[in-house]
């Protein structure tokens, strides 16, 4: 990815020399006060979610955040409304605190709310994933965002928003996140600070319901104190901003590129079902019949990295292939593609 470290250098020198000893101990359990500041700040003016810094958390990553959440609401034995398909860990960390997932169809709109309300309309929670559910992109439409929360206002369920890659949007009005919509405040919104820098610093928030703050369960944070304090400096300097302004323009090339490439190459193997409307993927159907695994290790031995669809469904799976563009410079993805050619034609074959 295109994440310059010579600003992080220059913020991490002089907080050593500031605050030593907080740089490098425990912290807050919920985490840095500036940084959740900074967080509340950016929610406000980006995605016009209210809230303070009171009731940020901040986690090491999405397994964390939502270990989190069931132990705030959750209780063994409770149903959840999961994506289908969706990341396996959704499933693994559900069953690991005794809930039963129940996976709810994701179409071009998104989840199918009214399939989770015939399926399982007393669900305790639902997770879903707004912006770019993954590993389809698909982006959930406004009346199925109203839909949900007028669902879990209606039973007194909870939802988890997962917005871990809504910061790369590539259209100019954003539909509104599902935490603005909700009256009630039951939304659990949960964002990362390392997917627009670098994976590796494993920095995500959770926006916690208000009314759940006075009986808040909370563990420490396990994200180095450091990390935090240069984070939250990072961004109240600018050079979040500028970072995302430059990597949106950069992503929205890449992601053209590798649509291109596919519709002129790979079209005989692939099917492209739509564009997506955010996010740093492009899943795509193989045709003929070809097994997704075996094509995913072939890939890997022809030096290309692809991701097989099918182990993201729960039930009946598609076969299909997950590529990633973000780390892939604009002068490779056409060769990359033709390398994925090759590979399916020889699979086909």
């Amino acid at each position: 990815r295109q994440f310059s470290g010579s600003p992080w250098g220059r913020i991490a020198h002089p907080i050593f020399r500031e605050r030593p000893l907080n740089a490098i101990g425990y912290g807050e359990p919920q985490g840095e006060v500036v940084l959740r500041r900074t967080i509340a700040d950016y929610l406000a003016t980006a995605r016009g979610i209210a809230c303070g810094a009171e009731q940020i958390v901040v986690m090491a990553g999405s397994e964390q955040s939502l270990e989190f959440m069931i132990a705030q609401i959750g209780s063994p034995g409770d149903a959840a409304w999961v994506e289908e398909p969706a990341g396996p860990y959704v499933r693994h960390v559900l069953r690991a605190a005794g809930l039963v997932p129940v996976p709810i169809r994701v179409d071009a709109e998104g989840l199918d709310v009214a399939e989770g309300l015939r399926r399982q309309p007393r669900a305790r929670l639902a997770i879903v994933s707004p912006t770019h559910q993954y590993p389809t992109g698909a982006t959930l439409s406004l009346a199925r965002r109203r839909a949900l929360v007028e669902w879990c206002e209606s039973t007194g369920a909870w939802i988890l928003e997962n917005e871990i890659d809504g910061d790369y949007r590539y259209v100019p009005n954003p539909l509104t996140p599902i935490h603005a919509l909700s009256r009630q405040d039951r939304v659990f919104y949960c964002g990362s600070l390392s997917k627009p820098l670098a994976p590796g610093l494993r920095t995500n928030y959770l926006v916690v319901p208000a009314q759940l703050m006075p009986q808040l369960r909370l563990r420490t944070t396990l994200v180095p104190m450091l990390t935090q304090l240069v984070l939250a400096r990072f961004n109240s300097e600018g050079h979040m901003a500028l970072h995302m302004r430059r990597m949106r323009r950069l992503y929205a090339r890449r992601r053209a590129v590798l649509l291109e490439a596919l519709r002129e190459c790979a079209a005989e193997y692939l099917d492209v079902p739509h564009v997506p409307e955010g996010g740093l993927r492009v899943t795509a159907a193989l045709r003929h019949g070809l097994d997704d695994l075996r094509v995913s290790q072939a890939c890997l031995a022809a030096g290309i990295k692809v991701d097989p669809l099918s182990v993201c469904y729960a039930g009946r799976a598609t076969s299909g292939l997950i590529m990633g563009f973000a780390s892939t410079p604009e002068e490779r993805i056409r060769d990359a593609v033709a390398t994925l050619t090759g590979v399916l034609r020889r699979e086909l074959d």
